[in-house]
């Protein structure tokens, strides 16, 4: 899936670099530009989904690409690798929850921050490497999610007994 709010140069180069025949690109947010939407390899655009469909689709996926936290968040939870373009403009020594998923989820390298820069080289570095190793990142994604989730159990257990 491709969810992005900001229009991205560096979609067309994914799908190209993908290949049209073997994928299916499908954008949740936003469509593409007006006269390539009806091209017979255009990606199909969603929208009015129900949260259940989000879910759902997101299960579906090979590849993620997003600009939003939610779209980042959705396909971990579904074991699906992602490569996370985070969009916040903030100076300074600052941490998004983009880029603090990541780092947690053992997935720092397929972090791409507006504020550092982003190469389209890179991009398709990232791109390239999950092909050749999406197995292996789905696996690693699903242990780190769990791990992740006994983090969340034992923060409310002390914050319960916090509370009390």
């Amino acid at each position: 899936t491709i969810m992005m709010g900001v229009y991205e140069p560096v979609i067309y180069d994914a799908m190209k670099r993908m290949g049209h025949k073997e994928y299916q690109f499908v954008f949740l947010y936003n469509r593409m530009r007006a006269k390539e939407r009806f091209l017979p390899s255009a990606p199909r655009y969603l929208y009015n989904l129900s949260p259940y469909e989000w879910y759902h689709l997101f299960g579906a996926d090979y590849l993620n690409l997003t600009t939003y936290f939610h779209g980042t968040l959705l396909a971990l939870k579904s074991n699906v690798p992602t490569i996370a373009f985070d969009t916040c403009s903030l100076e300074g020594d600052y941490t998004s929850k983009v880029e603090q998923l990541m780092y947690d989820m053992g997935l720092s390298g397929y972090y791409n921050s507006y504020r550092k820069g982003i190469t389209r080289e890179d991009i398709m570095n990232q791109i390239d490497s999950i092909i050749v190793h999406h197995d292996e990142m789905s696996i690693m994604i699903e242990e780190n999610m769990k791990l992740e989730a006994k983090k969340a159990v034992s923060f409310f257990e002390r914050l319960d007994r916090t509370l009390l």
